[in-house]
């Protein structure tokens, strides 16, 4: 649950302070959301990358996120800033039904939600009627 936090914090905080790049650590979770921000059209690229930290130690994969700017920028919602909330905690989990999709503030934000299927979209979700744990808000 720590990375998911560590992911949403190193986004948020490398758009505010406007950088080109950030570093996050790899797993399949932090993946599977980056590629569906990729998809989306809120980031530009990420790709795979190992970086050794002492001289004989085992290479840490990292996923470097590249995010767009004014030159290639498309907008998302009328801006080129997003901002990712966490909904779902370990202490509390939000489950949400397939039904109760359908009374969130459909395109206003966007919600990732973890369904028997994977890490799905709220429309993507809706489309299938799958309902699951809800990971996060984009805005």
């Amino acid at each position: 649950m720590r990375l998911r936090t560590d992911l949403f914090a190193q986004l948020n905080n490398g758009q505010e302070v406007q950088k080109d790049m950030v570093q996050v650590a790899f797993s399949k979770f932090s993946l599977r959301i980056l590629q569906i921000l990729q998809e989306e059209g809120l980031i530009h690229h990420w790709y795979l990358t190992n970086k050794k930290t002492k001289k004989n130690s085992k290479p840490i994969p990292l996923l470097e996120v590249y995010f767009k700017r004014k030159t290639y920028l498309t907008h998302f919602r009328g801006k080129h800033l997003f901002k990712i909330t966490a909904i779902s905690k370990t202490s509390r989990p939000f489950y949400i039904s397939a039904k109760g999709l359908w009374k969130l503030d459909r395109g206003l934000s966007l919600y990732i939600i973890s369904t028997s299927r994977g890490l799905l979209t709220d429309r993507q979700a809706r489309k299938l009627s799958l309902g699951g744990e809800l990971i996060c808000k984009i805005q």
